[in-house]
């Protein structure tokens, strides 16, 4: 279980989660590969602190990157009050943005996710959150199904990496015209950074601040 101290901002919540959402967004994966399922720790927490911003941002990949998760990936209205206008959209609610249904449905996400990575957070880029970005300029926290060892039980949860959108972009675009299959046969050693084993260790080693992570 994870301690409420790793919650998100309670104002930052974009309101109650559909259940029958998120299983739709399984679905539409472990319809083809059985193994896609959503870690339970991840749906819990979603549950509680749906689409929100944690009280606990800073993480560090395995290369050594520091970086800053900005909001949680959502399944889906209706959103709380007040009615937050999209400044790319006018007169559409950003949350709905922020989808995972509308994130994969841009072309440049799916087509640099492939089969096996499965977006979940939104990260800063410098100083940017990414609610004053366009969702083609987002780097994005991903589950990645593409490893897993069927003889460890413990390793049936997917890893959590972080998902480079141009670098992904470039490696669907080279893996297309070298006739791989761009949706099962992306190399994702050049574009992904791993960062946990899966989402309960990610959660625990997120920071409040970017310079607990660089004492030492």
């Amino acid at each position: 279980m994870i301690p409420p101290e790793f919650d998100c901002v309670p104002d930052t919540i974009v309101g109650s989660l559909n259940i029958e959402d998120l299983r739709q967004s399984e679905r539409s994966r472990s319809a083809d590969y059985a193994h896609m399922v959503y870690d339970p720790a991840y749906v819990a927490y979603t549950e509680k602190n749906h689409g929100g911003i944690p009280k606990r941002p800073w993480f560090k990949t395995e290369s050594g990157q520091i970086l800053r998760l900005g909001r949680f990936v959502n399944f889906g209205g209706p959103y709380n009050e007040p009615f937050q206008d999209d400044w790319e959209s006018p007169g559409t609610d950003i949350r709905h943005s922020w989808d995972i249904g509308c994130l994969e449905a841009y072309e440049g996400i799916a087509d640099g996710c492939g089969a096996f990575l499965v977006l979940f957070g939104m990260l800063y880029w410098g100083p940017h959150s990414p609610e004053e970005m366009q969702k083609m300029h987002i780097d994005y926290l991903c589950f990645d199904y593409s490893c897993f060892d069927y003889s460890d039980s413990s390793s049936r949860l997917p890893a959590v990496v972080v998902w480079d959108q141009e670098a992904a972009g470039d490696e669907a675009y080279a893996c297309k015209g070298e006739g791989r299959d761009s949706w099962t046969e992306l190399r994702r050693d050049r574009f992904t950074d791993r960062v946990a084993a899966n989402f309960t260790d990610f959660m625990l080693g997120l920071c409040e601040s970017d310079a607990d992570l660089r004492v030492g």
